[in-house]
């Protein structure tokens, strides 16, 4: 596996997708800054807890996609040992062996 992309070139390309340079900010975000803001801050009768109640119900725990180890770790299923690791069902591989 290469180098890990730098997050402009895929501004680039969806600016060129689009027919835009890339150096308007006003193509990126939307307007030209001069409008204001209509909305204002206030209570409108909401409890703001938008339905979350904190119940009972239980809720799987995260679990990580990648791993970055620089001291080395060792590939569940050839064994080589490398840096970067990649969950494949319930073990972490290496690119060769990850399952894309």
């Amino acid at each position: 596996m290469g180098e890990d992309a730098s997050i402009d070139e895929f501004i680039d390309a969806v600016d060129e997708r689009n027919g835009t340079d890339g150096d308007d900010e006003t193509d990126r975000f939307g307007g030209d800054g001069s409008e204001e803001n209509d909305e204002t801050e206030g209570n409108d009768g909401e409890t703001g807890n938008d339905g979350l109640d904190g119940g009972d119900e239980a809720v799987a725990p995260t679990v990580t996609t990648y791993e970055w180890t620089p001291a080395k770790a060792t590939c569940d299923v050839c064994g080589a040992t490398i840096e970067r690791r990649w969950r494949d069902g319930d073990g972490l591989v290496c690119s060769d062996c990850k399952e894309w």
